[in-house]
């Protein structure tokens, strides 16, 4: 009896201190280690989600550029509706514009929200926005803006000022230049091109040519000319002329009619020529050194 009372005894020794070991390593310490295993292995999700440092660079720099681009778009479509005088070579469209914006700002949120680890790495949204901004991005450079001049809109008014110029040059004679604004305007509509000017949204179409008499010098005031005007300024004695282009003020975009420029490549210089025109005349070459 005493040797089963002592064997019992130690059997609940043996069980109360396996119990108080359980309970320790069950306390504070064992859940602050479990809190830690929660946060390690969130954050290795988030950094997964994200590509690590070097995957969230390169998206928070697509969402840049997406946003300056399509919201920039959609900003400039409005100010051209606007704005009495717009220098520009077509307008936004404004369906891409908003479907731009909207998927930039989609994109925008996701990045940041991986980054904070609140979306679960399946998460099929993510793919579908990704996707999305991949195929716009794809139809936008290869097939909208592939149809779109990539010539600055004030190199293309210098190339019709200087066009005029070389013309009116052409048919300059030892006397005097030629004035007539009608030959001018023929010229404007065949070679000129259509001006990359819009007045309140609408395309200004092709330029018109202004003569204007007893110049000094180029014209720089617009007067009442309308923007996608060429003012030919004629000198007193018909022997010069300067020719000028009524757009927006260089360096803007967006504002009142005026003068673009009275220097540079902005200016048509025509003169009377030097000497007789020879047709059909051939070079004369110096014989060849023995």
């Amino acid at each position: 009896m005493r040797a089963t009372s002592a064997t019992d005894a130690a059997a609940t020794a043996t069980t109360g201190v396996a119990s108080t070991a359980v309970a320790q390593a069950t306390g504070p310490d064992a859940l602050s280690q479990g809190r830690e295993r929660e946060n390690v292995t969130a954050s290795t999700s988030a950094q997964h989600d994200t590509g690590g440092r070097g995957g969230f660079v390169l998206r928070a720099a697509i969402a840049v550029f997406l946003v300056w681009l399509y919201a920039g778009d959609l900003v400039r479509f409005i100010k051209v509706q606007s704005a009495p005088v717009a220098l520009i070579n077509a307008v936004p469209s404004l369906a891409l514009s908003l479907i731009g914006t909207a998927l930039a700002f989609a994109f925008t949120a996701i990045v940041l929200l991986d980054v904070g680890g609140r979306l679960q790495p399946d998460w099929r949204p993510r793919s579908l926005v990704h996707a999305a901004v991949a195929a716009l991005v794809f139809i936008d450079f290869s097939i909208i803006s592939s149809r779109l001049t990539p010539i600055l809109p004030e190199v293309r008014v210098a190339a019709v000022i200087q066009g005029l110029a070389d013309a009116a040059s052409e048919a300059a004679t030892l006397d005097q230049i030629p004035t007539d604004r009608r030959a001018f305007e023929e010229w404007a509509r065949e070679s000129g091109g259509p001006a990359p000017l819009f007045k309140e949204g609408n395309a200004v179409g092709t330029w018109h040519v202004e003569v204007r008499e007893n110049c000094i010098g180029p014209a720089e005031f617009a007067g009442n000319s309308p923007a996608g005007t060429l003012i030919y300024c004629v000198a007193p004695n018909r022997r010069r002329a300067w020719i000028t282009a009524v757009a927006i003020p260089l360096g803007k975009r967006f504002g009142q009619a005026d003068i673009i420029s009275t220097q540079g490549a902005f200016v048509g210089d025509v003169e009377v020529i030097s000497e007789p025109r020879r047709r059909n005349e051939q070079p004369v070459w110096d014989p060849p050194t023995p």
